[in-house]
Order: structure tokens, then sequence, then C-alpha cells
């Protein structure tokens, strides 16, 4: 899938639901809340 716009922009990240179904949203995720 292509990349959100907000991803693009580096907006705040919206809910994590739509984002965990993708890669690079796991990705950016972890950067955010490193766990």
């Amino acid at each position: 899938m292509a990349i959100p716009r907000f991803i693009q922009m580096g907006m705040p990240l919206p809910p994590l639901k739509p984002m965990a179904q993708s890669r690079r949203g796991v990705v950016l995720e972890a950067q955010v809340r490193p766990r």
C-alpha cells in the first residue's frame, strides 16, 4: 500500500489500528513508542 500522507507530512500518528496492518507503520510505531 502507498505510504499514508500524514507520515510524509510528519504529522502526529493517528490510531495505531490501521498502522498495525502496515509493516512500515509498525516500524514507525517502534520509533515513536519504544518498548
